[in-house]
């Protein structure tokens, strides 16, 4: 299952960009989602494993750093990056403090994230238990319900959306996990709320 990336920028192009001009898949990542401003982000990143979060640092309302903080205050595990419009020594001093893992200044160039998303794979692989091999069909089907998860989400909406029927989801599920549908979305729920109330 590739590393999942998300960006949270209140510029639309700037995501454009990196989701286009930058390689990826070729390290191991896919580019999930863009968030338009951190309240959006606050409201649904808690609730979706992410390995990488690229945050603008100059935003309305609240700036990138202020929204690292609070994520990490919400068990948020995901690796963050810095980026910014301007090359700002105090910005970056101070994400370094908050443990971010980079710093890249705008207009991103490829080869800079390259080597950044080169190293990272690497150090995120070594990390990573060993894990029995998922269906990549069946990676697609976990990905959707762990976004969906907060919602009333019954099997036949997952059936109906993603084009299965109720019966190969059942067996999707037995023979990847070893546990029912019901199983899985409740313990997602459980360890969800569990990081909200840590």
């Amino acid at each position: 299952m590739p590393f999942r990336v998300s960006i949270v920028d209140d510029e639309p192009w700037t995501a454009i960009d990196a989701q286009h001009s930058i390689d990826w898949a070729r390290f191991g990542f896919s580019f999930c989602e863009h968030y338009s401003s951190p309240s959006e982000a606050l409201a649904r990143i808690p609730f979706v494993d992410y390995s990488l979060i690229l945050v603008d640092i100059r935003m309305p309302v609240m700036d990138g750093l202020e929204l690292i903080r609070k994520l990490k205050e919400r068990q948020v595990q995901a690796r963050f990056a810095i980026l910014s419009g301007y090359s700002d020594f105090e910005y970056a001093r101070t994400a370094m403090r908050l443990g971010v893992e980079d710093y890249f200044v705008k207009p991103l160039e490829p080869d800079e994230i390259h080597r950044f998303l080169n190293g990272l794979s690497r150090e995120l692989h070594e990390m990573q238990p060993a894990e029995p091999p998922i269906d990549p069909q069946f990676s697609g089907v976990l990905e959707y319900i762990d976004l969906h998860a907060p919602e009333k989400l019954r099997l036949e909406d997952v059936a109906d959306s993603l084009g299965y029927s109720k019966n190969y989801l059942c067996h999707l599920f037995q023979k990847n996990i070893g546990m029912t549908y019901v199983q899985y979305l409740t313990r997602k729920r459980i360890d969800n709320a569990k990081q909200l109330l840590s």
